[in-house]
């Protein structure tokens, strides 16, 4: 992990993650330090996380925390492994609660890109298969873990090389459309906006050019679209908020904003991230393309979904620490399988199938 983060002598680490998987936190903080750098270790349990959520007085629960901003301020990078045990843990959350915790993170968030952009803060944002995660998305956990392993121990460089490979066709993109069976028929230009490659790892190259996010599993080719470019409908199979599913969960956009939606089940919980979130959260963020073959089928969880071989994601909500205008305590993927997408009116994926 210390080689693929680039992390050197002198730098400090922020490491964090829940209490279930406190031994392999140890195991990277050990690692980093070998490595000569500093860490901060932050260890989260569910009990204490709900116990915040739902006890601390809500005058409180919204103000920005101090020493999570100083944090920030003197970390290279951060490694941040599913904190918590149980999707559902804050599904009851009052909406009021909800508020005041995204009006406290909203400053983090500002603050977060900022660092990206002065000091080169690298992150990676790591999931973890439990058993209580596979029961929620009706898998048994060792085909879970299995999958989710694989897909973290690919090929990284043979994983970079396909994801250059792909790139020089969305660089600069006028005009990207995207369909699905579904009825998703949507476009968005790319115009100016860096062309970002999650393989896994970070070198000079990605540093310099402000690649600086990564996730494990990694697998994507994504970028932030400009905002108000996009236009159309976009449908996806089923998205998850707070461990509630909507089902085929339709978004309409004009001029970059969600202006109408809907869904076959639980169209209230969209409403309700929206109504929970801070900032720019309908605002069109991502375009992401899947480029991990291990994930070979959808799981329901989102960071293994976004990287499955010809899967296209959207994401609405913040993208500021990635080359986009859009700031928020939302930034929300959602899949869209078996897509196709024409770049500049060229097919580069036809029916989840890559042309190159």
């Amino acid at each position: 992990m210390v080689k693929a983060l680039s992390i050197r002598e002198g730098e400090v680490v922020s490491v964090r993650g829940g209490l279930h998987i406190a031994a392999f936190l140890e195991e990277i903080a050990l690692e980093v330090q070998c490595a000569g750098a500093s860490v901060m270790l932050e260890i989260i349990s569910d009990h204490l996380a709900r116990r915040v959520a739902f006890e601390v007085p809500l005058e409180y629960l919204k103000r920005a925390s101090l020493p999570a901003r100083k944090k920030i301020e003197i970390t290279d990078c951060v490694i941040s492994i599913g904190s918590s045990e149980d999707p559902l843990l804050l599904s009851d959350l009052p909406e009021e609660r909800s508020l005041a915790m995204a009006s406290a993170a909203m400053p983090i968030m500002k603050l977060f890109s900022e660092m990206k952009k002065t000091r080169k803060l690298r992150t990676l944002g790591m999931g973890f298969p439990t058993p209580g995660r596979a029961e929620f998305f009706g898998l048994p956990f060792e085909e879970y873990h299995d999958l989710f392993w694989r897909a973290v121990l690919i090929d990284l460089p043979a994983m970079r090389r396909r994801q250059k490979a792909i790139a020089p066709f969305l660089d600069n993109a006028k005009k990207v459309r995207i369909e699905s069976e579904k009825g998703t028929a949507i476009t968005l230009s790319l115009e100016g906006r860096p062309l970002l490659l999650d393989s896994g790892i970070f070198d000079e190259e990605d540093i310099a050019a402000g690649n600086l996010t990564t996730n494990w599993p990694c697998g994507e080719v994504w970028v932030a679209p400009v905002e108000e470019s996009a236009e159309g409908v976009a449908v996806f199979d089923q998205v998850f908020h707070q461990g509630r599913r909507i089902k085929d969960l339709r978004l309409a956009f004009s001029k970059g904003r969600v202006v109408d939606f809907s869904a076959e089940e639980n169209a209230g919980v969209f409403a309700s991230m929206l109504r929970e979130a801070e900032g720019d959260c309908d605002v069109m963020a991502e375009l992401g393309i899947g480029t991990n073959p291990e994930v070979t089928k959808v799981t329901g969880d989102t960071i293994l979904d976004e990287k499955i071989l010809g899967s296209v994601h959207l994401a609405i909500g913040n993208n500021s620490s990635f080359g986009g205008n859009s700031t928020s305590t939302m930034h929300k993927d959602m899949v869209i399988m078996c897509p196709s997408l024409f770049v500049n009116e060229k097919p580069l994926i036809l029916g989840g199938k890559f042309c190159v």
